[in-house]
């Protein structure tokens, strides 16, 4: 039985991530939910099965890891007049390109007229 639950651990990254788990799934899911997981976990061919798949719930609902770094848009400042502004809007560039639109958009966001 030790054997079985410490390979069953193993398969979702040992016993501290198994209690992770453990600690999210009591207060996160519903009685009904707990009541399913347990029956199933009290059946040895399918116990590995809900563990995975409660893992599975329980890694998706996890904050993503944001990595840091700079983005593919480029910054862009504010427009300095309406008149800047208009002669953008009013380009070969802004009709035919989106992310040129985009970046208007952003720079009007920022300018303070």
């Amino acid at each position: 039985m030790e054997q079985n639950v410490a390979r069953i651990q193993a398969s979702i990254g040992g016993e501290g991530e198994f209690n992770s788990m453990m600690e999210w799934a009591a207060e996160g899911l519903s009685d009904s939910e707990k009541n399913a997981f347990n029956k199933a976990v009290n059946d040895e061919e399918g116990a590995e099965f809900a563990v995975q798949g409660l893992y599975a719930r329980y890694k998706a609902q996890a904050e993503p890891t944001l990595l840091k770094g700079n983005t593919n848009a480029p910054s862009v400042g504010a427009y300095q007049s309406k008149a800047e502004m208009t002669a953008d809007m009013h380009s070969q560039q802004y009709k035919k390109d989106p992310a040129f639109r985009a970046m208007v958009m952003r720079k009007i966001a920022k300018s303070n007229f």
